[in-house]
């Protein structure tokens, strides 16, 4: 019997489930051995049941079996091929670094055939130079049994390089189990080579950051603070890179222009605006003032706000201070064309000087014989110039300006304190608080010196080729209108000259009239004279008719000497010199002048005055000849009138413009437009051989001198009408 005996449940029966096949077997032995009796023959069916049982269940594990077999297999195939065609190379290593398998990938990426890898070291694979990193790897993967990695890079296949990524770990473990390296190898040539031109794009990015022709910043979007800048902007501003991590763009921006900067950064960063562009003025480092094109372009992140910004900026100083200089001297040149005073010119010169260099004080000094006048200047200069009327007398003892003047030639002063010509100003120089100087003398059109431009810094000052420029432009500037002014003076001379010439020939002309004029009080004076006489020789003492007479010839004496000393100052020579006057009451004068010829030819006057005109400043004397003039050509116009009364009208007001307005109007015969086209031209006369055709242009030039203008209006036989007018203030190219 075998010892695998069946046991008994408590009913006696043998309980044969818990026996195994082998057990059922012997049995299925002894029943069979044994004679039949009931109760083996029921045992040996209750044993054949369980066989069947056993056998169905045999059968279902073999067909498990058979079934997670065909899986494996599959399962086996699967790995086979994932792991010969991964896109990784995998490959197995021994600890000396023999290659016990790899893939077909990494087989490839060693460019040789999987059979002809096992077995071999992977170090004649590797490019020179990298086996020492190789087994640094190798042994640091069994040293820790760690995922370990390192980059290689593989000698060229098919010419071409490879760099892979290793990945390695130990597999393995046990008592007498034999470790091996598992490694995945990833070829990152693609990465690397896209890095590499990364970095040098970056390496270009940074040397066209750095020597960009503008500068270039990167500024904080919150702060405002400088992140970083090139070396152009570093160039423009005079702070160096560092200098600049602790400012903001609020802190060199100009408060004029810090509104307008603020206002678009606010549009930028809400996102009004993509970008902006602003000219504005930035402080250099050592506080000079610098003009500057900025672009502004934000840097946007994923929430789609502006993190930084990217500020590029183009120092336009030289082409703004162009600009300034242009307008500025634009502006006095419009001033000399519209006849403004000397002073008003170059006071503008000065003016404008220090707005383009706002830490210089400027002067003129204008050259009158022996001396060097202060024409124009700012009050922080005069004791620089030996007080406030800035006389000097020109000779080597009284300054560096002087010395300018004498020579003719530019003098840049770099130190006050120790140039030999600027020892008498040194004192007041360090009150003033100048350092250096510049003396540009002003040269007329034919090489005489006019005066001197002078320019004094609160900085050590080296001009460049453009502030040379502009001061000599602002010289020859003040050349051109102190040789204007002078040559003014001349021609006014000239023509008060004239003016008076003409007044002697009218007076030539007027000479019968004038003679009859003086003549009646004269012979009232006579007859007056004779009834006092015989009064006084009569027995008859008549007291009052005594006085009668000689009241009557004082009375004419009085009329004989205002018409004598009305034709003097006609005739007199003498300087222009401006006077508040009525014009009415010069009209009333000439009117009164001419009375001899109004009713020799039987002329009627008409008057039409307004009463309330306010008084002007004119040379009376000039105004009264022009006045004079006109009234005289239309007595002369009249004469050949001989069918219709001969009239004269004078009227008096203000025009549209608030000017004061004169118009004398006649009947007369007219003028043809040829005529009148050249009626104020010199030697243009209608009176033939007896005219000398200087009186309407003297007068011409006289009324423009006070800043008005004279014109005619005609046509023939129709009359003519002359027009003047006079700004009430009566600012004229003589002040």
């Amino acid at each position: 019997m075998s010892k695998d005996l069946p046991t008994t449940d408590t009913k006696g029966c043998v309980d044969y489930k818990q026996l195994s096949k082998t057990g059922l077997d012997s049995c299925l032995d002894e029943l069979l051995a044994q004679p039949a009796s009931n109760q083996q023959a029921s045992e040996l069916q209750h044993l054949l049941h369980e066989l069947q049982v056993h056998q169905i269940e045999l059968e279902i594990q073999n067909r498990e079996l058979r079934e997670s077999q065909q899986l494996l297999e599959e399962a086996r195939d699967r790995y086979a091929d994932l792991y010969d065609f991964a896109p990784v190379g995998y490959l197995t290593l021994d600890d000396k670094g023999s290659i016990l398998d790899i893939n077909l990938r990494g087989a490839a990426m060693l460019g040789r055939e999987r059979s002809r890898l096992i077995g071999v070291p992977l170090v004649p694979f590797l490019a020179p130079g990298e086996s020492p990193g190789w087994f640094a790897h190798l042994a640091q993967v069994f040293k820790t049994s760690s995922k370990q990695m390192h980059e290689l890079r593989l000698k060229p296949v098919d010419g071409k390089s490879c760099v892979v990524l290793i990945q390695s770990v130990v597999v393995g473990g046990g008592e007498d189990a034999v470790y091996s390296c598992h490694s995945a190898i990833v070829n990152i040539t693609q990465q690397r080579q896209m890095e590499d031109e990364l970095k040098q794009s970056e390496a270009r990015l940074r040397v066209i950051f750095d020597q960009a022709a503008v500068g270039v910043a990167v500024l904080d979007s919150n702060s405002g603070i400088f992140q970083k800048i090139n070396k152009k902007f570093s160039d423009i501003i005079g702070y160096s890179a560092d200098e600049m991590l602790s400012l903001g763009f609020m802190q060199i921006t100009h408060p004029d222009d810090l509104q307008k900067t603020l206002d678009n950064m606010h549009k930028l960063k809400a996102g009004e605006i993509r970008e902006y562009s602003q000219e504005k003025r930035i402080y250099h480092k050592n506080g000079a003032i610098i003009w500057v094109n900025v672009t502004v372009s934000p840097m946007w992140s994923v929430a789609d706000r502006p993190d930084f910004h990217i500020s590029i900026i183009e120092d336009i100083s030289q082409r703004k201070q162009a600009e300034i200089v242009l307008e500025a001297h634009n502006e006095v040149l419009e001033l000399m064309a519209h006849g403004a005073s000397l002073d008003k010119v170059l006071t503008s010169l000065v003016c404008m000087t220090e707005e383009v260099y706002p830490n210089m004080l400027c002067a003129i000094l204008k050259q009158q014989g022996d001396e060097l006048m202060l024409s124009s200047t700012t009050p922080a200069l005069a004791e620089l110039f030996h007080g406030a009327n800035g006389k000097m007398t020109i000779d080597h003892e009284s300054g560096c300006y002087v010395a300018a003047a004498l020579t003719g030639q530019r003098l840049l002063i770099e130190d006050i304190m120790t140039h030999p010509n600027c020892v008498v100003c040194r004192e007041a120089a360090k009150k003033t608080g100048v350092t250096s100087c510049w003396l540009e003398p002003v040269i007329s059109s034919t090489g005489e010196v006019l005066g001197v431009f002078t320019a004094f810094s609160r900085h050590n000052f080296t001009p460049t080729s453009e502030d040379l420029k502009f001061i000599h432009g602002s010289a020859r500037l003040a050349g051109i209108a102190i040789e204007r002014d002078l040559i003014e003076d001349q021609t006014h001379q000239r023509q008060a000259e004239l003016a008076h010439m003409a007044r002697l020939n009218m007076m030539g002309e007027m000479a019968t009239g004038m003679a009859h004029e003086l003549n009646q009080p004269l012979t009232a004076i006579a007859t007056y004279a004779d009834v006092a006489l015989r009064l006084l020789d009569s027995d008859i003492k008549q007291p009052g008719l005594l006085e009668e007479a000689l009241q009557g010839a004082r009375q004419q004496a009085v009329r004989a000497s205002e018409i004598i000393r009305h034709l003097r100052q006609l005739v007199r020579k003498q300087a222009p010199q401006k006077v508040d006057v009525d014009i009415n009451m010069l009209i009333r004068d000439v009117v009164e002048f001419v009375q001899f010829e109004v009713r020799k030819y039987d002329i009627q006057f008409t008057l039409k005055l307004d009463k309330a005109l306010p008084k002007t400043s004119v040379d009376s004397i000039q105004i009264e000849q022009v006045l004079l003039n006109l009234v005289r050509n239309s007595i002369e116009a009249l004469q050949l009138v001989t069918d219709i009364k001969r009239e004269v009208t004078i009227h008096t007001g203000l025009n549209r413009d608030g000017w004061l307005q004169v118009e004398i109007a006649d009947n007369g015969p007219g003028m043809n437009a040829e005529i009148l086209d050249r009626l104020f031209k010199p030697f243009v006369t209608t009176k033939g051989a007896s005219g000398m055709g200087m009186g309407l242009s003297i007068c011409h030039s006289i009324i423009e001198a006070h800043g008005g203008r004279l014109w005619a209006e005609s046509e023939p036989g129709q009359g003519a009408r002359f027009f003047l007018t006079l700004p009430l203030n009566a600012q004229s190219t003589q002040e």
